[in-house]
C-alpha cells in the first residue's frame, strides 16, 4: 500500500485518505474546514439562505407572488381602511360585495390573474385581512374612520 506524508500533521497515511487535495488528509481537511467556518459563521449562513431561498421559490411560486405583488401595487398598496403596508397582511376586496359569487364565476382562476388580464377594473381595493374579514363578518371596520 502506498502512503504518503500529510504536509499539515506530518503523519504517513494511506493515499486514498488524502481525497481532492494533494496535501492535506481528509483530517485535517475536515478541521481546517470546520474552524474556517466557525470563523466567518456569519458569511456562510447568508450565503446558505440566498442559496436556499433560490433552490426552493418554483417559478409557479414566483409569478403568482409577483402578480399578487403587481396587483395589489396597482390598487394602492396599503389598506384604504386602516392603512397597513405589509404586503403579508394585504388582500382584494369587492368594493360592495359580491366576492363570494365573483370568486364562484372564476372557478379556479386567481382573483389577481382576472383583475391585472382586464386592466385592472374599478369596483376593487386593498384592503388588510382584519378589515376585510370584520367588513364581511359585521358590516363595518372598527378602522374606518366613520366608525370612530
Amino acid at each position: 500500500m502506498k502512503t504518503k506524508q500529510c504536509t499539515k500533521c506530518k503523519r504517513q497515511i494511506p493515499v486514498d485518505e488524502f481525497g481532492s487535495n494533494r496535501f492535506w488528509c481528509r483530517q485535517c481537511r475536515t478541521a481546517a474546514t470546520k474552524d474556517w467556518r466557525n470563523r466567518n459563521r456569519e458569511s456562510v449562513n447568508k450565503q446558505a439562505r440566498e442559496r436556499y431561498a433560490k433552490q426552493n421559490e418554483p417559478a409557479c411560486k414566483r409569478y403568482r407572488r409577483n402578480l399578487r405583488e403587481d396587483v395589489i401595487a396597482h390598487y394602492g398598496n396599503k389598506c384604504a381602511c386602516c392603512g397597513e403596508q405589509h404586503i403579508e397582511f394585504l388582500c382584494i376586496d369587492h368594493i360592495g360585495g359580491g366576492g363570494t359569487q365573483h370568486r364562484k364565476r372564476l372557478g379556479r382562476k386567481s382573483i389577481y390573474a382576472h383583475l391585472k388580464q382586464n386592466n385592472y377594473p374599478a369596483g376593487f381595493r386593498v384592503l388588510c385581512w382584519n378589515c376585510n374579514s370584520s367588513l364581511g363578518l359585521y358590516g363595518y371596520s372598527p378602522a374606518d374612520k366613520d366608525f370612530r
